[in-house]
């Protein structure tokens, strides 16, 4: 037999020291250094248009923004408006759009748009039977 055993455990010890340095920075929280969210000064806030209109009328609708409901409604009526006062950032905005309809409907069409004054922000029209859950995007004027 060659060598130190004594000498052969301190290497492989040492060397497992350092294979782990690197799964323990992966495993441990570091103190949170995201980029801070840019913020719209209060003075650029607008007031919007929310308009959803449905080929056939929903059980439900509910739009919410950042969990805080915008516009919530029901049937008969087939199409719901609601204004909504908020600062646009650059990168825009995402709205949550869920409908459920009654259980006889077939496959059918909701249109949602934002609009500011006669201009559109976002129009996009969801096909669905039943319930349907998505996201509109409304993006600020292109200047």
């Amino acid at each position: 037999m060659r060598g130190r055993p004594w000498i052969r455990i301190i290497l492989v010890g040492i060397g497992l020291v350092l294979m782990g340095i690197p799964v323990y920075r992966l495993t441990v929280a570091l103190p949170d250094t995201a980029a801070p969210i840019s913020t719209v000064p209060a003075g650029q806030t607008q007031t919007l248009s929310i308009v959803v209109d449905f080929a056939h009328a929903p059980d439900s609708v509910n739009v919410t923004y950042l969990g805080h409901p915008l516009l919530t409604g029901k049937g008969p009526a087939v199409e719901f408006t609601q204004p909504w006062t908020v600062a646009l950032p650059k990168e825009g905005e995402d709205l949550l759009l869920q409908v459920k309809w009654p259980a006889a409907t077939n496959r059918t069409a909701v249109e949602v748009k934002v609009l500011d004054g006669n201009d559109v922000l976002a129009d996009q029209t969801f096909w669905g039977a039943g319930s349907l859950t998505e996201t509109v995007t409304v993006l600020p004027h292109q200047s």
